[in-house]
């Protein structure tokens, strides 16, 4: 049985003396783990495809019963520059697919997960950035997009929109506006410039996340963003990230 389908080459590895193994984000089916027999030299089947971070389209065929996948051909669609010439760019985007790799989703989900990482590797190669603020900011978009939505556009108590600050309870997932914090207990204060990074990271693909160009302003919404994320993170769907690690808690 045979399929063919779109997907990112997220790694690569070799065994035995000419043999790979490719790992791809594609488009309708997941993450696959396939062989690539012969990838290593075969010029006609890959041609130069088998690059990480490559968007191709592949021809995957099923064999012994199901339990493996044979890459038969893979065709470049694209490929990256800039990225493969920033070790800080690359770093942050194998952060992303760790996040990817310890976070279940569900298949029909797949397409938009898809989408999304399609869309972070363009801005990768596209803009300048912190890099390392990014992937934070993407594994909010993989939550919300995903069924764990914080709220960040009214206050989940009395219902009225939040327009310059709120308080985030991590427990509620969500904002209490001014009037309703006594209502909660521990919560994260976040101002409007945050706020607006928040709702836009949810909304938006990469290009068009709301960071403010003033410095001061930018660092507290890194701030007030890590803060939450990362509580949010660990308390509804437990992972938590240290030392290079993502685990389970």
């Amino acid at each position: 049985m045979e399929w063919i389908d779109k997907g990112i080459i997220l790694s690569v590895g070799s065994f035995r003396e000419i043999d790979l193994w490719v790992r791809i984000l594609t488009e309708k089916h997941g993450f696959v783990s396939v062989f690539a027999f012969g990838g290593s030299r075969s010029k006609r089947r890959f041609c130069g495809a088998l690059d990480r971070f490559n968007e191709v389209v592949v021809r995957v065929e099923k064999v012994k019963n199901g339990k493996f996948l044979n890459l038969q051909e893979a065709i470049l669609v694209s490929a990256p520059k800039n990225i493969r010439k920033d070790v800080n760019k690359i770093g942050s985007l194998i952060n992303c697919i760790k996040f990817l790799d310890i976070i279940s989703f569900s298949f029909e989900k797949t397409l938009k997960i898809y989408l999304l990482f399609k869309e972070l590797l363009k801005y990768f190669e596209e803009y300048d950035c912190e890099n390392k603020f990014i992937p934070i900011l993407f594994r909010l978009r993989v939550l919300s997009d995903n069924g764990y939505a914080p709220e960040f556009l009214f206050c989940i108590k009395c219902k009225i929109k939040v327009e310059t600050f709120g308080f985030f309870c991590v427990q509620e997932g969500g904002l209490v506006c001014n009037g309703c914090r006594s209502l909660v207990g521990s919560f994260i204060k976040v101002r409007e410039e945050s706020l607006s990074l928040l709702r836009s990271v949810q909304k938006n693909y990469p290009k068009d996340w709301k960071f403010s160009s003033n410095s001061i302003i930018y660092q507290r919404q890194k701030f007030e963003c890590l803060q939450i994320i990362n509580a949010f993170t660990e308390y509804h769907v437990g992972i938590s990230w240290g030392k290079g690690l993502f685990t389970k808690v």
